[in-house]
């Protein structure tokens, strides 16, 4: 056994090694992940559910980070702080001039900050944005096809206690909390042995962001008005509208 330092609440073995287990980090020796891990394996010998990481559910090359915002942005960029577990926040602080490429079942994972919050992108997300994309300090999971209707139950598995369990276990860093790629592609999910969402988790999850949705726009009575007086819609873009705090919404079109 080597002692770092008597003070410090840590210590490593055979670090010369390398074994992937040899980490300086406190999450990694938290009992909370471990027991996660235990019954999760557990779970998974009912032969109800499979024990997948999320690199063998996403694509290959298929988790990425964003790039920085830019000032002449346009495209909402989103940051930890867009992210709630099972929905994304669409009000953007930063801006990007290009979108990155979304497709619905993508998983969304907090990378540093405040690290692993998890949101599936959803078809409301897409048509509420119209353009999107992510900061540097977010993970974009392409799930396989195959896997991407199960984006739903990975977020609310990953969101739940057990889940976060999991992937606090792996954060790293002492001055900005992280989760590394190589860490990332490791997080042991459950998954459906027949490979189905649940109906009714799919439908929590997605209801989700559309109640979200709809809560910021609230704009039900503005449009039966319009209606009423016998205005049609315009299709066109509306000017920039400025949030509390200098926030702003991803430039849209208003249907």
């Amino acid at each position: 056994m080597k002692v770092l330092e008597k003070s410090l609440p840590i210590w490593v073995s055979d670090v010369e090694d390398g074994a992937p287990t040899d980490r300086l980090d406190n999450n990694w020796y938290s009992p909370a992940g471990h027991l996660a891990e235990l019954e999760v394996s557990r779970v998974a010998r009912s032969g109800k559910y499979r024990l997948m990481t999320l690199g063998e559910l996403s694509e290959p090359r298929g988790i990425v980070t964003g790039g920085a915002p830019e000032d002449e942005g346009h495209v909402g960029l989103i940051e930890g702080r867009n992210l709630r577990p099972n929905y994304v926040l669409p009000v953007f602080m930063k801006f990007s001039t290009e979108a990155m490429d979304m497709l619905v079942g993508d998983l969304l994972i907090g990378k540093d900050g405040e690290p692993g919050t998890v949101a599936p992108v959803t078809k409301a997300l897409l048509d509420y944005c119209n353009a999107v994309t992510v900061g540097n300090h977010v993970y974009r999971i392409r799930l396989q096809k195959k896997y991407r209707p199960l984006a739903p139950f990975i977020s609310a598995f990953l969101n739940s206690r057990i889940g976060q369990a999991i992937l606090r276990k792996r954060i790293a860093g002492g001055t900005t909390p992280t989760i590394r790629k190589t860490d990332i592609t490791e997080v042991p999910v459950l998954v459906p042995a027949d490979e189905r969402c649940p109906e009714k988790i799919a439908d929590a999850v997605v209801e989700t962001q559309k109640r979200i949705l709809e809560a910021m726009d609230n704009l039900g009575p503005s449009k039966s008005i319009a209606g009423e007086v016998g205005i049609p819609e315009m299709n066109v873009r509306l000017p920039t509208n400025w949030a509390g705090g200098g926030a702003q919404r991803s430039s849209r079109i208003i249907s």
